[in-house]
């Protein structure tokens, strides 16, 4: 009889657990690195250095020529910190909502990729190698062809050992859609040819229509970026939030108030320089999409499930 009261862990997921312990342990541990990240410090270093001098000539104008602290902070500062905190979380949140909404695409890339290469294993026969293998071909490349579309790259991304199909998508003007194209032909071919049933047909090109709608969704991410003058506008608030800064700690803090304003100023441009990153996902930039990855991942699948 086994007991309701115990559970049974298996060394794998033993295992699993220390992995993920020791991975929490070591992001808390990078955590204070991560922080000051060198390529962020590189890219805000000159407005670091120009917010220090400001606070520190500040602070000593306060104490050798005016007294600010006797006047008392501005009411200015107060409220633009209740501001700037809700304008960055609508600004970052944004930003992620464009970054997630990518990041699920291109997994109903690697599902819809997976399915179509499955059905066509399953409707075609094994001994006609050719049709298989064009199969293979077109549906193994198009996200990496997707890919440098999105990059903006100049080479298409089409590896095959058939140069007729790498020359003419290689030369067309939107190569993602040469490739869908070339899908749509070759299943009405295979139909033609009494390979697919009527549902079979519907079923297949379903597959097909969601790969050019994915298409199309990760087009207007990539051509759709945020207003600048909103952009413009986050930065001039966060200038401006900045410089009031120093005004309402010098009294308190003294000197102090340089290193203060400087760490404030750095965590609020780099919220925004992160936004700034993840809305355009497909890029190289260390917080983009793992393109590259995914390309590899769907390649191997479709090779796997749709055999020569």
């Amino acid at each position: 009889m086994i007991s309701n009261n115990t559970e049974a862990t298996s060394p794998n997921e033993g295992k699993s657990q220390q992995v993920r312990s020791a991975g929490e342990k070591t992001l808390w541990l990078y955590a204070p690195l991560a922080l000051f990240k060198m390529g962020t410090v590189r890219r805000l270093l000159l407005p670091i250095l120009l917010i220090s001098l400001y606070s520190f000539t500040l602070v000593y104008i306060d104490k050798n020529v005016y007294d600010f602290a006797e006047k008392g902070a501005p009411v200015v500062h107060s409220l633009l910190g209740f501001v700037i905190s809700a304008i960055l979380v609508f600004r970052t949140n944004t930003a992620y909502e464009r970054w997630w909404e990518a990041r699920k695409l291109w997994g109903q890339l690697v599902n819809t990729s997976r399915a179509l290469a499955m059905k066509l294993n399953a409707y075609l026969p094994i001994e006609n190698r050719k049709l298989r293998r064009d199969f293979r071909i077109l549906i193994g490349n198009f996200p990496a062809v997707l890919k440098n579309h999105l990059r903006q790259e100049g080479q298409s991304g089409f590896e095959a050992e058939d140069h007729s199909f790498v020359d003419i998508v290689q030369s067309s003007p939107h190569r993602p859609n040469c490739i869908a194209s070339f899908l749509f032909s070759h299943i009405i071919g295979i139909k033609r040819q009494g390979f697919l049933s009527e549902q079979e047909l519907l079923t297949v090109h379903g597959d097909v229509n969601s790969l050019v709608d994915i298409l199309g969704a990760c087009e207007r991410i990539k051509n759709t970026p945020p207003p600048a003058s909103y952009v413009y506008f986050m930065q001039k608030i966060i200038l401006l939030y900045v410089a009031f800064l120093p005004i309402s700690l010098l009294g308190e803090f003294g000197y102090t108030t340089v290193f203060i304003s400087s760490l404030v100023f750095y965590v609020l441009a780099a919220l925004e320089g992160f936004a700034l990153e993840i809305e355009d996902p497909f890029g190289y930039d260390s917080n983009d999409l793992p393109l590259d990855a995914l390309v590899a991942t769907i390649r191997k699948n479709v090779d796997e499930v749709l055999p020569l």
